[in-house]
């Protein structure tokens, strides 16, 4: 674990959603830990709840890393679901260039991502996206674009609670 789950940098992560507002609860990766019994086992970074009643599991690699950062949101999505939370977004913040992991996975524009793209593993042919249990596809964002997505984000639900 590189310690990248502190509680302000989950604060950060944790990114307003279109439909649902914003987080209203962050657990950090310390927090995670304790509540989903996941001590000394692969878990993401953090978890958030929002205000209308869904979680988010967020994880924040460097791009080369995409394949750790599956299996650690997959066992975080398992382990919520069997403590009985309601998990239904993922997203994966990444950071650098896909190098040669991008032979393997992508971000590619999606309408199905608030953030306007999710992560396809490539092996023949187009691809898939990659989609965890309920069909929580793996919402992508660029780091370096966080802040511009939550001021996007923010005047659009300010223009529609008006």
């Amino acid at each position: 674990m590189t310690g990248e789950g502190t509680k302000e940098n989950c604060q950060k992560w944790a990114i307003p959603i279109p439909e649902v507002g914003t987080a209203e609860l962050v657990y950090s990766s310390d927090e995670l830990a304790n509540e989903l019994d996941l001590h000394n086992k692969t878990r993401c970074d953090c978890m958030a709840h929002y205000r209308k009643c869904p979680w988010i599991v967020i994880e924040k690699k460097p791009a080369g890393k995409i394949p750790h950062a599956v299996e650690q949101i997959k066992a975080t999505i398992e382990a919520a679901k069997n403590k009985g939370y309601e998990i239904k977004y993922a997203l994966l913040i990444y950071s650098g260039k896909f190098g040669r992991i991008g032979q393997f996975f992508q971000p590619r524009k999606s309408d199905d991502s608030p953030t306007g793209y999710v992560i396809y593993r490539i092996q023949t042919g187009k691809g898939q996206p990659i989609t965890f249990s309920n069909n929580i596809k793996l919402w992508a964002l660029d780091e370096r674009k966080i802040d511009e997505y939550k001021a996007n984000v923010r005047e659009k639900l300010d223009f529609y609670q008006d």
